[in-house]
Order: structure tokens, then sequence, then C-alpha cells
């Protein structure tokens, strides 16, 4: 299945939190949202379900474009609930995107929210 990409050209930042939405047609698809340059680190990585998915069997995972489930591993949007990062701190090798693999059927029903927190890894220290 071929990647959507949903990402626009955005600004470069050394540290910050993206928010991305999912509804229920997202379902069926593994969606590009986010890029990472190479020496970033993803700090945490949540998912909230606002609103149930009524597919059964909907499922989400996050993670990076070959290994969509390496953040959030494939978890059921059955009801309204949070799901947690698994505390695997990643630090970016090289550019690369962030991914949401959303497993199921699509349907009309269905809201999420991922967020996820990354800094730039430290190039200097000092010393006070």
């Amino acid at each position: 299945m071929a990647i959507k990409v949903r990402r626009e050209s955005r600004e470069r930042r050394t540290s910050g939190t993206i928010t991305f939405p999912i509804v229920g047609s997202d379902a069926g698809n593994t969606i590009d949202f986010m890029g990472i340059a190479g020496g970033f680190r993803i700090l945490d990585v949540n998912i909230t379900v606002e609103e149930a998915f009524d597919a059964a069997g909907n499922t989400i995972e996050v993670g990076i474009e070959d290994d969509t489930d390496m953040f959030v591993p494939a978890t059921a949007m059955n009801e309204v609930k949070g799901i947690g990062f698994n505390n695997f701190q990643y630090t970016a090798p090289k550019s690369m995107a962030i991914v949401c693999d959303v497993k199921g059927t699509a349907s009309t029903a269905g809201k999420a929210t991922i967020t996820v927190v990354y800094a730039k890894q430290a190039e200097a220290r000092q010393e006070y």
C-alpha cells in the first residue's frame, strides 16, 4: 500500500510539538504526517481517541517509515482513551518520515489526535 503524504513545507525548529488529526475515513491508510531531520530525537508520542471508531478491528500505530509501530504499537480505537508512548526515544540518523498506520475499514465515525514531541540533540556543551 502506498503511503499518503499529508505534510507541507514547515519551518525547522530545534524543538517542538506537532499534533495531527485522524478521522474514521483514514482507516486503511498509512499516512506520512511529519518529517524529522537527522540528529533530531523523538521524545514522546501519544494518541488521544476523542470519538470511538465504529468499524470493528480499527487499530492505529505510529513509527518511522520502515518500522510503523516503533513508537506506539497497534492499538484498538474502539473507545475513547489515551494511548501512550512505549518509551522508545529515537534519534534519527538521517532525514525520515514519521508515519501512522491506521488499519481497518473506513467509517464515518472516529476522531483521534496524534501528538509528537521532538528536540534536536545538543551540538556543544557549555560548562557553567
